[in-house]
């Protein structure tokens, strides 16, 4: 979508993809690396959007509560009591804790992979 010149629309569906489920997220870094700012934009734009469309429908003590309080302790809740281990769970995430690796120790590693990774594609780029 971006080489053809449609790089807000590929924004809006990555932002959309992300409020659906945060997994892909953290690709928006590939596109600051690249400064694709239109790209940014639409992402930015559909999640801003959605973020208001929250507020007006269920307040914003909840939907505070929900984006300060609630969503943090979701994402840093990785025991084997709260984690998928199964075989279908394929993310980075998934393998360190079917290898028992859990809390700070598999926050650094997925953090790290995630550095690796843009600076491989940094490289790359130029």
């Amino acid at each position: 979508m971006e080489q053809r010149g449609k790089s807000m629309f590929g924004g809006v569906l990555l932002g959309l993809a992300t409020a659906m489920k945060l997994t892909p997220g953290p690709l928006i870094l590939y596109f600051l690396v690249r400064r694709k700012i239109k790209f940014v934009m639409g992402w930015l734009g559909v999640l801003g959007g959605l973020g208001i469309l929250g507020i007006v429908q269920f307040g914003w003590e909840q939907t505070r509560y929900f984006y300060l309080t609630h969503l943090p302790k979701l994402l840093s809740e990785t025991t084997p009591n709260t984690l998928n281990l199964t075989y279908m769970n394929q993310s980075l995430l998934g393998l360190l804790g079917r290898f028992g690796i859990f809390g700070g120790l598999a926050a650094a590693i997925r953090y790290g992979t995630a550095v690796i990774a843009m600076l491989v594609l940094r490289k790359r780029s130029y």
